[in-house]
């Protein structure tokens, strides 16, 4: 573990004055991240204590920033935009450091959003190129071309991204100058260990050939025991990159405006850029976010949430307008599906100490279709995959995919597609996703599921009928049982489901994912441990298992080029 060196600059730093130029307000054109307009309107409160440091364990001169407040030794929250207006004024200070690519500013994560990214500065003649490789003991090596956040030829601006925690990496940058000579520089540093305390490194086991393995990272989230952060692993099943978050658990990336758009606490959406720099926060008011949110085509996420001012859970879908802030809540499901809603009554919440919850529902998945401004959720509760159309107008169901008898006497029957073919149908499914062919046709698609072939009905406590044939009753993992990744073909004209695919994947009860991913799918089953890539032909490529207790809820995988990486 690094031992931090303090720096004695003064009590409070870099708290008067800035390094100059004008944002933008909050959720319209991204803030500059360059050092001369990196500065946001968000005031620096007067509790705010600032101190840079260095990073004993290294070879090179690796600076830190810290923020806290009300004379705390802890670090303060990187999703307080003061913080990150204190910390933009210290890199201003420092900026002048980074000379050129030979003799770069380099802060050890400064903004605070992920534990061992690089901010990296320096003065350059003009364009060029900056690859690294980090390389580390027991870890494959580690090659990137970094992306360029500062629109000033003259200036190279970047976060590195990929330093394994808890060890020493040796890090190798080689700077490709459009006109010139390459320029290569070496240094070694000790990053810190995992805040969480996660391991490092995922057992992989290489089925087939690891060049078939799409590029990217993958995201494993909502870990029981370390639910607010997120983690990075690379292919060969390094960590990359941690993530810490205010408690909620980071349930997905979205891209919006060359930043990323991710959970942070139960009630606040954050926009983060690529050198690590919160640019916006959205506060929810009343409202939880619970599993899954998307992003409209036109500026707006789409939230699954409970509304706290009533005694119901995870049954509301709320729009949030990205541009003004603005949120309200656009389908009520107690409301939508009022006839079934009356058929369910409160229960004792598994595991609890006789706590009693209203979640007759329970939705985990959202997809979006900007066309029809249409949704496809997923309700875990009752085992139902609905289509709601016209969900910013008036909100209405457009069809029903579930088990027929649980939805008899609650007027929605109508509403049920028709199952052609012998087949099961999904018990407590996740990520229900839409795929529309390259040339579609009106009323035929495709979707995945994670069908997790769990039966548990505990809101319907007067329910007798029949549960899906393939469904189980155990909770938690067990090796004679299967969860499945389920493709079906829905065809809307003629009001029918079919399934043309079902892949048997480790068993999990509740939790879990699956993602179609540039031809491959990338499978987590989150009580089994198990993540997964899989080909076109549904053979495993690699299996990865991690640690973890209870579950992990998603492991999905993203390329971060554009973002972090050159494209």
């Amino acid at each position: 573990m690094p031992r931090w060196t303090a720096l004695s600059l003064g009590t409070v730093l870099f708290l008067s004055g800035c390094a100059g130029g004008d944002a933008t307000d909050a959720g319209g054109e991204d803030r500059g991240t360059a050092a001369s307009s990196r500065v946001s309107e968000a005031p620096v409160p007067d509790d705010m204590t600032v101190s840079v440091g260095t990073v004993a364990d290294a070879d090179a001169t690796i600076h830190t920033v810290g923020v806290s407040r009300d004379g705390s030794d802890e670090r303060a929250s990187a999703y307080d935009l003061g913080v990150q207006t204190a910390v933009d004024r210290a890199l201003g200070e420092l900026a002048e450091q980074g000379t050129g690519p030979e003799d770069p500013l380099m802060v050890l994560n400064p903004y605070g959003t992920n534990t061992t990214g690089l901010y990296t500065r320096f003065a350059t003649s003009g364009d060029g190129r900056l690859e690294y490789t980090v390389t580390s003991d027991g870890h494959e090596d580690f090659t990137r071309t970094a992306k360029d956040h500062d629109a000033d030829p003259a200036v190279f601006e970047t976060q590195i991204v990929g330093l394994v925690p808890g060890t020493e990496n040796t890090l190798t940058t080689t700077w490709h100058p459009e006109d010139g000579d390459a320029v290569e520089r070496t240094v070694t540093l000790t990053a810190p260990a995992s805040r969480a305390g996660y391991s490092t490194h995922m057992d992989r086991d290489l089925r087939g050939d690891p060049e078939q393995l799409t590029d990217g990272m993958y995201l494993l989230s909502g870990a029981y025991h370390a639910r607010p952060y997120g983690f990075l692993f690379d292919n060969a099943g390094s960590m990359r990159a941690e993530l810490p978050l205010d408690g909620h658990m980071l349930d997905r990336f979205e891209t919006y405006r060359d930043t990323l758009v991710y959970p942070v606490d139960e009630r606040t959406l954050a926009r983060v850029n690529g050198v690590g720099r919160v640019v916006d926060t959205y506060d929810l008011g009343r409202y939880e976010m619970h599993h899954d949110f998307t992003l409209t085509e036109d500026d707006r996420a789409l939230i699954l949430a409970s509304d706290t001012s009533r005694d119901s859970v995870e049954d509301v879908l709320i729009s949030l307008d990205l541009t003004t802030g603005e949120h309200r809540e656009v389908v009520d499901f107690a409301d939508l599906l009022a006839g079934y809603r009356d058929l369910t009554n409160p229960y004792e919440a598994p595991g609890s100490d006789g706590t009693i919850i209203d979640d007759w529902l329970h939705l985990n998945s959202v997809d979006h279709h900007a066309g029809e401004d249409s949704v496809i959720v997923s309700g875990r509760e009752n085992s139902t995959i609905i289509k709601v159309g016209d969900v910013h107008g008036e909100p209405r169901v457009e069809y029903l995919i579930g088990t027929d008898e649980l939805w008899e006497g609650s007027g929605h029957e109508d509403d049920l597609l028709r199952k052609v073919g012998d087949f099961s149908d999904t018990g407590g499914q996740h990520t229900v996703i839409r795929h529309d062919d390259a040339e579609p046709e009106d009323g035929r698609y495709h979707l995945s599921i994670f069908d997790n072939s769990y039966w548990s009905v505990l809101s319907r406590e007067d329910y007798t009928g029949p549960a899906p044939r393939d469904a189980s009753t155990v909770s938690g993992t067990a090796e004679d049982e299967n969860s499945f990744v389920r493709t079906y073909l829905v065809d809307e004209n003629e009001r029918t489901y079919s399934q043309v695919d079902a892949v048997d994947v480790p068993y999990s009860s509740i939790v879990s994912s699956a993602q179609q991913r540039d031809g491959n799918t990338v499978v987590n089953s989150g009580q089994a441990f198990e993540l997964s890539e899989r080909d076109p032909e549904d053979r495993v490529i690699a299996t990865y298992s991690y640690e973890g207790e209870r579950y992990m809820y998603r492991g999905v995988k993203y390329a971060f080029d554009d973002f972090w990486y050159d494209a």
